[in-house]
């Protein structure tokens, strides 16, 4: 078999594990369009912005652009093909866009690595307790996140993973990154991991969560965005990006890995994008400035049993004035925001764990089990060990 015949078989297999809505066949009556190219399969898309969007990602990976052309699959239903450039000189193909056809093995030591990309980073004493598995990207409605109780979104608290909030309907209050603001229908708001974030809910808010885990395999960014969308047609590229993630999920074939990376990856050039399109934020008032330093120290030193003075003498001010800008701010005392932190993961590390109770009084900066006893009764109306019994399985998992 020719080096041109094994690349041909190679690339007749070519497939997108992201699934848009498309099929990928071998062209047999255009093998090769030129001696630049090795045009033996396309892609079909019946929506012209997804083939604009897997056209533009194309050109990123292989470094030419492709070509395209307008064709009818029946009647009246365009279908947009994609033939992807495929060099002679350069024939790999990223291993998070390949799936093999029969009898052909995956290719191997192709695509990218987690050390390739910057990684948005956080460093806790006490790592925060996740209510879901964050070794895979998952997607959510707002409904499902709050199974254990409102509370889990509206304390403020920090993640251990980014996550990704597309509202569809109903508004609400959002405090973010220390700053409280309201939200509404197509709003959409990414918190990186490690950045403090509490929502408050309407009865008839509806919205999805996409969670991604902190490890690097996205690129994201590294600081809280609310976006307030207009414009219909970047609406509709989010929710279909969010459309295809759950589907791979309920379908669950192999290279699922792969596959929702690959689309989670699109997800963070859309939100990169937008980001760029609304401009740089406006410039924080003074007060607005401190809380958001606050709000880092506390995401990183909440655990450590530290007195308010402490936060206030690392920000060189009074604690009286620490106090003031965060009402001012947030709505909230600046004790009353440390306290919520702590509350939120209290809560969280004795439904979601078996960590003994000492322990966690220990790893939340309580000066002994009898403290943290007296500090869940206040709070909880109910003692640690009373909070862990009344936790449901479904809590628990």
């Amino acid at each position: 078999m020719s080096a041109k015949d094994a690349a041909a078989r190679q690339v007749a297999h070519f497939d997108f594990i992201c699934k848009f809505p498309l099929t990928f066949q071998k062209n047999q009556k255009s093998c090769i369009l030129d001696s630049q190219y090795l045009c033996c399969g396309r892609l079909v898309f019946l929506s012209l912005l997804r083939a604009f969007f897997v056209a533009e990602l194309l050109y990123e990976v292989f470094g030419e652009p492709p070509l395209a052309s307008c064709a009818c699959l029946a009647e009246s239903e365009p279908c947009w093909h994609i033939w992807a450039p495929m060099s002679e000189k350069s024939l790999h193909i990223p291993s998070f866009m390949t799936r093999p056809g029969p009898g052909i093995a995956a290719p191997t030591g192709i695509g990218m690595t987690a050390s390739d990309l910057t990684q948005t980073s956080t460093a806790t004493p006490t790592a925060p307790v996740s209510a879901v598995n964050d070794n895979q990207i998952r997607i959510m409605t707002l409904a499902q996140m709050t199974h254990s109780g409102t509370w889990q979104l509206e304390q403020l608290h920090l993640r251990d993973h980014h996550l990704l909030l597309w509202i569809t309907r109903g508004q609400g209050r959002l405090l973010l990154h220390g700053l409280r603001r309201g939200f509404g229908a197509h709003n959409a708001i990414f918190i990186p991991a490690g950045k403090l974030l509490a929502i408050e809910t309407g009865r008839h808010i509806q919205g999805q969560a996409l969670i991604i885990p902190n490890d690097g395999r996205v690129l994201l960014p590294d600081r809280t965005q609310q976006l307030r969308l207009q414009d219909g047609l970047a609406q509709a590229e989010l929710t279909g990006l969010l459309e295809d993630l759950r589907r791979e999920i309920h379908e669950n074939r192999t290279y699922l890995t792969e596959s929702l990376t690959a689309i989670a990856s699109l997800v963070s050039i859309w939100l990169r994008r937008q980001m760029q399109l609304h401009g740089a934020p406006p410039r924080a008032s003074s007060a607005e400035r401190i809380v958001r330093r606050f709000a880092d120290i506390l995401a990183e030193t909440y655990s450590s049993g530290r007195p308010m003075q402490d936060y206030a003498r690392d920000l060189d001010i009074t604690p009286t004035h620490l106090t003031r800008v965060c009402r001012q701010s947030s709505g909230l005392t600046a004790a009353d925001m440390l306290s919520q932190v702590v509350q939120h993961q209290a809560r969280m590390m004795l439904i979601k764990t078996s960590i003994p109770i000492n322990e966690i009084a220990d790893s939340l900066g309580f000066g002994s089990a009898a403290y943290f006893t007296r500090f869940s009764q206040q709070h909880f109306g109910a003692s640690p060990s009373q909070v862990r019994k009344a936790a449901s399985p479904r809590d628990i998992a």
